[in-house]
């Protein structure tokens, strides 16, 4: 995943499946689960640095 904040929807998936692949391993039995996101902000809500000029 992106070390900022992202609203790109193709990034977000490309990091979840990149995780899957690191931490898949066959043999195993595995579950679906649900990922839930909370506390989302709106564009220009997020200051990625406490110092920078936003």
């Amino acid at each position: 995943m992106p070390n900022y904040t992202t609203d790109d929807v193709r990034l977000m998936t490309k990091a979840a499946l990149e995780a899957v692949d690191r931490i898949y391993r066959p043999g195993f039995k595995y579950s679906k689960a649900e990922v839930l996101l909370l506390n989302l902000c709106q564009k220009g809500e997020y200051t990625e640095d406490l110092f920078s000029i936003s």
